[in-house]
């Protein structure tokens, strides 16, 4: 019998547009401050155009890294790490969420600037930036599931803190505004006419804001060791998808409900509930309906706020900025109001909802946020204030050995082709081009898919094509997780969706082309074609995203249990894209650079496959991820070096022509296997993966991504009496 090591917060920072501290927006919060205003920093606006801004900074392209940037830097300064020799010899990893990223250097980049700086658009480069700019050395990991970003990468970091893959982890959320989304908001027709009004009879939409927090999260027992202050402990967080609609909510709340009750089974009643509440009609209802599903009759009792009354949506922060205030309100011993007067409460709807108006005094044990987020992603965060003393670390004399990992199924769909299990082993060479719609006909209902993003179209086609080759029912699906990785997302949409709000300003967007250009929307989508239930996450900006999602997956199935994740890369190929490439000589002059494609693996705890007569292709192996000393071509290519190291005989990498395709053929040398005829990004590796997955033989695939990390993953063939076993 094993406790779950006990993760703690040691830092809570944040910059919104009511302060840069959680003590002063929590001040200002409780003298009914109003931040709501025009700003600069919303590009191509008017004074009409109104938005809660952080005050100063950047309007420029980098206002992301400059936000991220800050909020890094004052979690560590308050951790009391912000020197280098402090943090000594552990291991450090950021882990952020998104929905806007580096967008605004698109937005440079249409408007006629240079074809090399738009690659700072992606969310790699804004979280290597932002760590270079405070002084951390260090890459990141992002990961979008839309509002709900800022809690699953909490989740995240306990995963990987609990089984020991990091010593530290910067965790938390980030989002500039822009018009990009302001219009996309506007588009859809949830701005509201002034500011939000949560649970108000009238309510008539939410604001888009800004900002950026970050929580510095431990081992309880790393923390005692080295003196830091405990803010908080995270007692439970719990995660679901809707596999519902887009950008709609359940109308019945069961998802967000079913995350709640978890936390609330796994971590304890809370006293107080800081709810996601962004004051649309559908949005506060679904939510309110959330709440009846897990209080019951004890929802008269549990006081509720909503902080994006004051502060706007801040988006992929959101959740981490509220978990920030719960640790504020701990401290003060009071709650924050909701900006909604008492007398407009619609009562009607929300009779039981014990919404704070007025600043309270009151002692807090447990606080829980909540973050509702497009494509149905819910979650829930219950944090435990003034924590009393526990056994640190698992017991017991000897942690057992982790269960392996079974890989059940695995597809591909490429220009040249759709294959799926042995057939991937001889699907020739990648081709560059796009993949022709007779290619996936045969695998997507084509009336579900006839008005999605290209990038949604290959995700559903190979998914589809990896769960038929694990033979897996739809009642397993519904339970398992979802990866997704992208390093550039969907392309094509988000280009079209810039191009409309440019040539017809912040009342011009699209609503279907903003909606399926949001970052999450591959994880999105595997929920919504598949009926998966559990939460379902982007990794996102990375070339080597693909080895970043394993590599989450395996920590998750391990320390949750969870029997199944679904893990995915999928990239679009794009004329732009293929400029930017260019820019950064990417390749031979002339040759065409990029191919889209996507390849889909079904990862499975060995006991749950054994117990379904599941037949193994593989047997995962090895993930190593290792960011660089410094984002320098040398540094990159030593990294990667070191870790080719770790692994005996010969090494399948991309290896493109070009630099990054130079760095990787350098730091394997002569051990170099097979290598890719087209630039796929984060499909790449995991192509060259799923191909050694198919034939059942051992080996290991490096890459590298200029912005950030190196990863090495490696497979082993399950011997044959385990699949006889299996079978039988």
């Amino acid at each position: 019998m094993t406790t779950p090591t006990s993760i703690v917060v040691t830092a809570a920072a944040m910059r919104t547009a009511l302060g840069s501290s959680r003590a002063e927006v929590l001040r200002r919060m409780q003298t009914r401050e109003l931040a709501l205003a025009p700003s600069l920093a919303l590009e191509g606006s008017t004074a009409a155009d109104r938005t809660y801004a952080v005050s100063g900074g950047s309007p420029g392209p980098d206002r992301a890294e400059e936000l991220l940037a800050a909020g890094l830097a004052d979690a560590l300064r308050e951790a009391g790490l912000d020197a280098p020799a402090s943090r000594g010899d552990r291991r450090v990893l950021i882990v952020v969420g998104t929905t806007l990223n580096g967008m605004r250097h698109l937005r440079a980049f249409l408007r006629g600037g240079s074809a090399r700086s738009a690659a700072y658009l992606t969310p790699g480069s804004v979280v290597s930036i932002a760590a270079a700019r405070c002084g951390l050395h260090a890459a990141g990991i992002t990961i979008s599931t839309a509002c709900a970003s800022g809690i699953t990468t909490i989740g995240i970091a306990c995963d990987l803190l609990r089984q020991r893959e990091v010593d530290l982890v910067l965790a938390g959320g980030y989002d500039p505004v822009s018009e990009f989304s302001h219009a996309g908001f506007g588009s859809l027709r949830l701005l509201a006419s002034d500011r939000p009004r949560p649970f108000a009879h009238d309510r008539d939409g939410m604001r888009t804001g800004e900002g950026a927090a970050v929580l510095v999260l431990e081992r309880e027992a790393d923390a005692h060791a080295r003196g830091a202050r405990v803010l908080a402990r995270v007692a439970a967080i719990a995660e679901t998808s809707d596999a519902y609609h887009l950008t709609q909510p359940h109308p019945d709340g069961s998802g967000a409900a079913a995350a709640m009750r978890e936390a609330i089974e796994r971590g304890g009643a809370p006293d107080l509930v800081v709810a996601h509440a962004t004051g649309t009609e559908a949005n506060d209802l679904s939510e309110y309906r959330a709440y009846e599903g897990a209080f019951g009759d004890r929802l008269a009792s549990v006081p509720v706020t909503a902080p994006k009354s004051a502060l706007g949506h801040t988006l992929g922060a959101a959740g981490t900025i509220d978990a920030a205030l719960c640790i504020a309100m701990a401290e003060s011993r009071s709650l924050l109001p909701t900006l909604t007067e008492v007398r407009d409460i619609d009562l009607e709807r929300f009779p039981a909802l014990a919404l704070v108006v007025e600043p309270t005094a009151r002692t807090l044990s447990r606080t829980m946020n909540v973050a509702i987020g497009f494509g149905g992603s819910n979650a829930a965060l219950v944090l435990e204030h003034a924590p009393t003393s526990r056994d640190h670390g698992r017991h017991g004399a000897m942690a057992a050995a982790p269960e392996p990992i079974w890989i059940t199924g695995v597809a591909a769909v490429l220009p040249n082709g759709a294959f799926a299990g042995s057939a991937l082993g001889a699907c020739g060479e990648l081709r560059a081009g796009d993949v022709d719609d007779a290619i996936l006909a045969p695998h997507l209902d084509l009336r579900a898919a006839r008005r999605i993003a290209p990038i949604s179209r290959l995700v559903r086609a190979v998914v589809r094509l990896a769960l038929d080759d694990a033979r897996l029912p739809p009642e397993l699906v519904a339970g398992a997780h979802a990866l997704c990785a992208t390093q550039h997302g969907a392309v094509g949409y988000s280009v079209d969706a810039y191009r409309d709000v440019i040539e017809h300003g912040l009342d011009g967007g699209n609503p279907l082309l903003f909606a399926e250009s949001v970052p999450n929307v591959p994880g999105a989508q595997c929920s919504l074609a598949f009926g998966v239930r559990g939460p379902a996450i982007s990794v996102i900006g990375s070339r080597v995203g693909f080895m970043e999602a394993a590599w989450l997956a395996r920590a998750r199935m391990l320390e949750r249990s969870i029997d199944r994740v679904i893990v995915v890369a999928a990239e679009e190929r794009h004329d732009r894209l293929d400029q930017v490439l260019a820019a950064w000589k990417q390749g031979h002059c002339g040759d065409p650079l990029t191919a889209a494609g996507a390849v889909a693996m079904i990862f499975e705890r060995e006991g749950a496959a054994r117990g379904r007569g599941a037949t193994p292709r593989a047997r995962l192996g090895s993930i190593n991820w290792r960011p660089p000393s410094q984002p320098r071509s040398r540094e990159l290519t030593r990294s990667a070096a070191e870790l080719a190291a770790l692994h005996d005989g010969r090494i399948d990498a991309p290896a493109r022509p070009g630099l990054l395709g130079r760095m990787e053929r350098r730091a394997i040398g002569d051990r170099l296997g097979a290598t890719l005829g087209a630039e796929l990004h984060a499909a790449g590796p995991a192509l060259l993966a799923a191909r050694r997955v198919a034939c059942g033989e051992a080996g290991a695939v490096l890459a590298i991504d200029s912005f950030g990390a190196s990863a090495l993953m490696a497979f082993e063939p399950v011997p044959n009496e385990a699949k006889g076993a299996s079978s039988a």
